[in-house]
């Protein structure tokens, strides 16, 4: 099983969705299946991110939060405007994305 904590890596300006000036966060969430376990089926995959999103949307109210699916996150796969609020975030998948297992 692949830790989420990979999305650490650095950021690059290719991998960059098209940057708006609005308070929108984006947040690439991965359908690879090893991401969520050896034995994760592609039903098991979009099941544990219709929960992983819940789970973001009901910590961040009020947050206009975009969620894009993808094979492989780039960078730290959160993008916005708001570093603090992206930490944030960051910091809370990294905690507690296992609960959406």
């Amino acid at each position: 099983m692949h830790d989420l904590v990979h999305l650490d890596h650095v950021e690059s300006n290719n991998s960059k969705p098209k940057q708006n000036m609005s308070n929108t966060i984006t947040i690439q969430l991965p359908t690879e299946t090893s991401y969520w376990g050896s034995t994760a089926t592609e039903a098991d995959v979009y099941r544990i991110i219709g929960n992983l999103e819940m789970m973001i949307r009901s910590q961040f109210p009020d947050v206009d939060i975009d969620f894009q699916h993808m094979p492989e996150p780039r960078g730290r796969g959160i993008w916005g405007d708001d570093g603090s609020l992206i930490d944030s975030i960051h910091q809370y998948i990294q905690d507690n994305w296992t609960a959406a297992l």
